[in-house]
């Protein structure tokens, strides 16, 4: 493999990303071990901060009502964020992108059965983006824990 800046920045990147997942695993087990007390986290996440994400991380209007490919598991994505870290209704993550529940119902089922069948494509679509997301969410995690202190 050749060395250049794209490519070390990509190994950069991933390095980093491990270091964090490693991170958080060293910190859960000294919390399991009572060696440290463990963070409150309550990050209090809205589906508008989550929609706006997808669409900056994969560059498509989440809001437009465009079938192709990239647009279509965006959106399932963006169910399946919107969906896992917030309390919001169906009804509420649809309207956020201009979309009834029933869509949302769909798109999640969408998303599921892409991971069920390890669908390469859609799986590689997504990887970076929840480790992108991981990190959003560990940022936000760290500047709700320094407004605290």
């Amino acid at each position: 493999m050749e060395l250049d800046d794209k490519n070390i920045d990509t190994a950069l990147s991933e390095l980093i990303i491990h270091r964090l997942k490693l991170d958080i695993a060293i910190q859960s087990l000294q919390e399991i071990r009572g060696e440290i007390k463990p963070k409150k986290i309550d990050l209090k996440i809205e589906v508008s901060e989550i929609a706006n994400f997808c669409i900056g991380h994969f560059g498509v209007d989440l809001r437009q009502k465009i079938r192709t490919q990239d647009h279509i598991w965006s959106r399932c994505f963006y169910f399946k964020l919107a969906k896992t870290y917030t309390r919001s209704s169906l009804e509420k993550i649809g309207n956020e992108v201009n979309l009834n529940h029933a869509t949302v119902i769909n798109g999640l089922k969408r998303h599921q059965d892409m991971e069920d069948y390890k669908d390469a494509d859609y799986l590689r679509f997504i990887d970076k983006a929840e480790e992108c997301f991981t990190t959003h969410l560990l940022n936000l995690s760290n500047k709700t824990n320094e407004n605290e202190n």
